[in-house]
C-alpha cells in the first residue's frame, strides 16, 4: 500500500506523526526500500491543518419513516 501511495506522486513530501517505538524501526527500513524519506514531527502542509468546511452533502438527512 505505502509502494501504491508513492507511485507516481514525485515532487512530494512526506511527513509522519510522532513516531512510536515500532514506526522508530519500520521508516529507517522504508527509506531503505524506496529511498523516500519519512521525516516524524515536520511541519505539515497547509491541507493538513486546513478547517473543514461544511458541504450540503455532509447535512444531517433524517431517515426516512
Amino acid at each position: 500500500m505505502v509502494r501504491f501511495a508513492l507511485s507516481n506522486h514525485d515532487g512530494y513530501s512526506w511527513t509522519t506523526t510522532p513516531q512510536s517505538e515500532d514506526a522508530q524501526a519500520f521508516f529507517p527500513a522504508l527509506t531503505a526500500a524506496t529511498g523516500v524519506v519519512f521525516p516524524r514531527q515536520m511541519r505539515s502542509c497547509e491541507h493538513m491543518s486546513a478547517r473543514p468546511r461544511h458541504s450540503e452533502s455532509a447535512r444531517q438527512i433524517d431517515p426516512p419513516s
